[in-house]
């Protein structure tokens, strides 16, 4: 992570996810779709009022249902459409 910075790959790094979700504007979940419900109850209260939140996860479903439970006021899980559904919308 020091040579990114270095190289000018990146501006910064965080070791803590929280410390990584603090004050973002948008955050992109791109961990295993099973650890979301976990990430996003340790992370709620680390999310500021008007932040977006959304993945890569191909899985939706119980993954949306979880993540906007676990938002709190003001927060937007925007879950992105899957591929199928765009491909019907070209």
């Amino acid at each position: 992570m020091k040579t990114a910075v270095e190289l000018g790959a990146i501006d910064r790094y965080v070791v803590d996810p929280k410390d990584g979700v603090r004050n973002a504007d948008l955050v992109v979940l791109a961990t295993p779709v099973g650890t979301y419900d976990r990430h996003l109850t340790e992370w709620a209260s680390c999310l500021k009022k008007g932040a977006i939140v959304t993945d890569v996860g191909s899985v939706k479903g119980l993954l949306v249902e979880q993540a906007e439970r676990a938002m709190p006021a003001g927060v937007h899980f925007v879950g992105p459409i899957p591929l199928p559904a765009r491909k019907r919308l070209a």
